[in-house]
């Protein structure tokens, strides 16, 4: 196997623990001076001080490494000691507590190592007393923070080992940041502002999200907000019980009657456990708010980054969102990039979806995006699928500031065409993304004997990005309609079927990467004679009945949409002559129809009244 480090900038917010005293740290940007490294498995392999930078920049460029696998060697059984100097622990010290943070590789990340605290340096004395800490990583490519209370040894002069063992033919362990400090009995760090920067007018609630970064467990805290230079909101969450170094979110008890505009919320913290704590840039945020004019319903829209030759995207989809799709696809917009690895990588690559691969600093797949803000695949598959269906409700539920007020596509002769008219809600640049995918694909199936992953149906497939594949950057005005139509030549694509085409829209907040609306657009493959061979009519029209009839020459399928695009009756199965469609439940105004017959589509307005 062939597990090369993906040097990629991993996001992770650096925790400022408020200290009353900074005893020993280690960053290793100067090297490992009174460290001592033991190999001892005796393999030749053992700690080493390396540029870690690209996990993180957080790392610098200088961090501690141990290795369960090596390419071009092979697999590892490591038992590698990293002992720092000899450490005095005053006596007059409160408490003391170790922090570090480390990070594993992505796909491989169930490193097992040990921390102990000895007062000796003799590697018997260390392997044979009892670790303070030991963990096997659960969750890889991620920076992670530890804290361990070493209060207990207090008055002693110790050593810290930090042991890498017991583990095989994983990839890596990088540690660096270690530090010992006394820390401030009651401390609490405000991590963010949760409110969304973009929300609707009127009742809204203000969220934040503290860290406990004192000594004590936290049961209460005085958290205060602030509109502009307004009433400022003053109230205490008691009956918690957060620990040291866990993280808590809070709603504040007092809503802001939020008004069209743009508003600066201010959040802090004052107290915790009734102690006051000063206020500065940890306890302490400001987030610009802007306040929409208006607001409609959400689309959510998936983006995966796949790929034919992947066997984890395989088992992603076969134990999860295979069956997800399936049921959930009408309620949000799919589009599936797929990669050139790895090894061979899939046959329908687009140099395009690197482009959006890079856009989200991916470091491997399977990999899925919803509404742009990446989906953790881990834990067990049935834990995944209920949390895909519970993070796409809550999207489907949140607000949306952009309407697609018409979206039409038209293929003709290998080239599409893309007609939008927007609504916006906010004002502001964002991008539009427009591309062409097909909804199922099979000729990009790998043998496995040519490393393929099994699959041999590919749903979603993007073919062809319609605007320029680092989005359309528009300066959209509020309550200002936008319209613009958008070509791409489909020639020199990997298309299987015309008939099978769909087009997709979003529009993608460039600071954040928070896709703000998607949409699936009216497509039609255009033919002159389409109507005329297949002898489709569509009647009454406009509907004053609570239906409509469709009569066809040849079986199909139709379905219905709104003009924001939403589908309003999906699937309905159309046999060879006239078929009646319910549509009581539909409100009076226009709508499109779409008829699938025969390989060929059409779309037809129709009007209820």
């Amino acid at each position: 196997m062939n597990k090369k480090i993906l040097l990629l900038s991993i996001a992770f917010l650096l925790v400022i623990f408020g200290a009353k005293a900074q005893i020993f740290s280690e960053d290793f940007e100067s090297g490992s001076d009174g460290w001592t490294f033991v190999d001892n498995d005796d393999d030749g392999y053992n700690w080493d001080v390396a540029n870690a930078s690209g996990l993180s920049p957080i790392l610098g460029t200088g961090s501690l490494v141990s290795w369960s696998y090596i390419d071009n060697v092979g697999a590892l059984t490591p038992d590698n000691l990293a002992i720092s100097p000899s450490i005095e622990l005053s006596s007059s010290l409160n408490n003391t507590f170790l922090k570090f943070t480390y990070i594993t590789q992505p796909s491989y990340p169930a490193e097992k190592y040990s921390i102990y605290v000895t007062n000796s340096n003799s590697v018997s004395d260390i392997v044979n007393s009892t670790p303070v800490y030991t963990e096997t990583v659960e969750t890889g490519g991620t920076l992670v923070e530890r804290v361990i209370d070493l209060s207990d040894h207090i008055g002693e002069t110790v050593y810290i080992t930090f042991r890498h063992y017991d583990c095989e033919d994983e990839y890596y362990l990088v540690l660096d940041n270690i530090i010992l400090e006394e820390l401030e009995n009651d401390n609490a760090q405000l991590l963010s502002i949760n409110t969304d920067e973009t929300i609707a007018s009127g009742d809204q609630e203000i969220k934040g999200t503290i860290k406990n970064t004192g000594a004590q467990d936290i049961t209460s805290l005085e958290i205060n907000w602030q509109v502009d230079s307004g009433t400022t909101y003053t109230d205490v969450i008691d009956g918690l019980n957060v620990g040291l170094n866990e993280s808590y979110n809070f709603t504040h008890p007092n809503q802001w009657n939020a008004t069209s505009g743009n508003h600066q919320l201010s959040l802090w913290v004052s107290e915790v456990n009734g102690t006051p704590i000063e206020e500065n840039e940890n306890s302490s945020l400001t987030k610009s708010i802007e306040v929409a004019t208006g607001s409609t319903t959400k689309t959510p829209i998936f983006e995966r980054f796949t790929s034919a030759t992947c066997g984890p995207c395989a088992q992603f989809n076969n134990n999860s969102f295979t069956a997800f799709n399936e049921e959930r696809q009408d309620d949000y917009v799919y589009i599936a990039y797929h990669m050139n690895y790895p090894g061979s990588g899939d046959p329908y690559y687009q140099p395009e979806a690197a482009v959006k691969h890079n856009y989200y600093e991916i470091n491997g797949i399977p990999s899925l995006f919803l509404d742009g803000k990446e989906f953790t695949l881990s834990g067990t598959y049935a834990g995944i699928t209920e949390r895909l269906n519970d993070e796409l409700d809550a999207e489907m539920a949140s607000d949306a500031f952009f309407e697609f007020t018409t979206s039409n596509a038209t293929i003709e002769n290998n080239m599409v065409t893309l007609n939008l008219d927007i609504l916006p809600y906010v004002n502001g640049e964002y991008n539009i993304y427009a591309a062409v995918i097909e909804k199922e694909t099979t000729g990009n199936a790998v043998p496995t004997s040519n490393g393929g992953n099994g699959e041999t149906e590919f749903p979603s497939v993007m073919m062809k990005m319609i605007t320029n594949p680092n989005g359309e950057l528009v300066n959209f005005t509020a309550n200002s309609s936008f319209q613009d139509t958008f070509t791409a030549d489909l020639s020199n694509t990997y298309i299987e079927e015309y008939s099978d085409l769909e087009v997709i829209a979003f529009i993608q907040n460039p600071s954040n990467k928070k896709i703000m609306q998607a949409i699936t657009a009216s497509t039609t493959l255009s033919s002159d004679n389409f109507t005329k061979e297949n002898n489709i009519t569509i009647f009454p029209n406009p509907s004053k009945n609570g239906y409509i009839n469709i009569d066809l020459l040849q079986s199909g399928e139709a379905k219905i949409y709104d003009l924001s695009g939403r589908l309003v009756i999906k699937n309905v199965k159309l046999s060879s002559g006239t078929n009646r469609i319910n549509t009581s439940n539909l409100s009076s105004g226009v709508y499109l129809v779409e008829i699938n017959s025969n390989n060929k589509l059409l779309n037809q307005k129709i009007i209820i009244e």
